[in-house]
């Protein structure tokens, strides 16, 4: 290939990567993620895990926010309670699960899995995958987007044996992964055991670390978790996170459900009047306050992992 042949295919070969990072690559975060997701209305809603999180107060750890030396003031702390701006090998915070039986066809079954990732940067890939050892080395069943806002990603695996424990992995990138364990139908039990909770106080920040070892003990086939998984109201993301790195060593191995209450869409109160608009964030009057893409962030987080719905129409103002 004569020289100025050779450094033209380059050129060209330039141009063509240079278009691309212009036109956007949809298997990474983009450069300019959106700081107002939920619109001009409310520019803070989920502020702490939208736009540069990563130059926020938020993002900072404690140690970095101590005041200057010989100042005496008091070491300021961090707005939430644990870091988000982490080692990139550890984005995955945690994976949640349900299995769906149809009766007498266990190997029939949907499992259901949601991946909750820590905030990531412009450039990272947008997807995770998920992998799992059925007795010959890990394979790869599954590929999810992650979504923004929110950064959650839904896995749909038809044709599950139910039969089977089944270890499973989500990975991201190179580096970062999750694992834990799908566990088989425990229908040869003549009985099932269930934990119930809900109400998981924002005001006690930090590990449920004798609850766990209790649940651990207790061994139930299926947790539910009733409500109220956060109280950080127009920060769900975060409280998400917060609720998932507490409970995420009793969530890992076993299939668990959770529904959204008032706190968790940033309420005192809800009852849902059909999708209706409440007036304020009292939510003593109407349905929801805030906008309906806000409701149905917290609701994916939350559910995507749940049963098909009966009925998956929305509700009033697309809630659903």
């Amino acid at each position: 290939m004569l020289p100025t042949t050779k450094n033209l295919v380059l050129l060209l070969l330039g141009m063509s990567c240079s278009i691309s990072l212009c036109l956007g690559d949809d298997t990474v975060v983009p450069q300019g993620l959106d700081p107002t997701p939920f619109g001009d209305e409310f520019p803070s809603l989920d502020g702490w895990a939208t736009g540069q999180w990563w130059t926020k107060p938020s993002a900072q750890g404690e140690e970095s926010l101590q005041s200057p030396a010989g100042n005496k003031k008091k070491r300021r702390r961090p707005p939430v309670p644990f870091q988000i701006n982490i080692p990139r090998d550890e984005v995955i915070a945690f994976a949640i699960y349900t299995v769906t039986v149809p009766p007498g066809t266990p190997t029939a079954s949907t499992l259901k899995l949601s991946a909750q990732l820590f905030p990531l940067k412009p450039g990272e890939s947008n997807q995770v995958r998920l992998e799992v050892d059925r007795g010959t080395g890990w394979t790869e069943i599954g590929k999810a987007t992650i979504n923004y806002p929110g950064w959650d990603a839904s896995f749909r695996i038809p044709k599950w044996d139910a039969t089977k424990s089944v270890p499973y992995r989500v990975r991201h990138g190179e580096h970062a992964e999750f694992s834990g364990v799908i566990r088989p139908d425990p229908a040869t039990k003549s009985e099932i055991s269930v934990a119930v909770m809900s109400c998981n106080s924002s005001r006690t920040p930090g590990q449920r670390e004798a609850l766990i070892n209790g649940l651990k003990k207790a061994d139930p086939d299926l947790l539910f978790f009733a409500g109220d998984q956060t109280y950080r109201h127009t920060e769900h993301t975060i409280g998400w996170l917060e609720f998932g790195l507490q409970f995420r060593d009793i969530i890992r191995d076993r299939p668990a459900v959770t529904i959204p209450d008032d706190h968790d869409v940033g309420q005192g109160n809800l009852w849902g009047a059909g999708g209706g608009k409440a007036s304020t964030s009292a939510g003593d009057t109407g349905g929801y306050f805030y906008p309906t893409s806000y409701v149905n962030m917290v609701q994916r987080q939350q559910t995507s992992h749940l049963p098909d719905p009966v009925d998956p129409a929305p509700v009033k103002g697309d809630i659903g």
